[in-house]
């Protein structure tokens, strides 16, 4: 099998256009509220992790996927 030349091209450093919508993405998640149970689990679950009684994540998150 024969190796084929490619030629790869690198985009310009003046287009930022990728990266715009990362931006706003992580401003839209970051103003977003947080339910206050899932705030109130968490830190529960901090105080767990802390004492050694930490459930797996996978448990935690089908709490929520079953619709709490």
């Amino acid at each position: 099998m024969k190796k084929k030349n490619v030629e790869y091209q690198y985009p310009e450093k003046s287009s930022s256009s990728v990266q715009e919508p990362i931006v706003s993405y992580k401003r839209d998640i970051s103003s977003r509220e947080i339910p206050e149970y899932i705030l109130n689990d968490i830190q529960v679950s901090r105080e767990e992790y802390k004492n050694g009684l930490a459930i797996p994540v996978s448990d935690f998150m089908k709490k929520y996927k079953d619709g709490v």
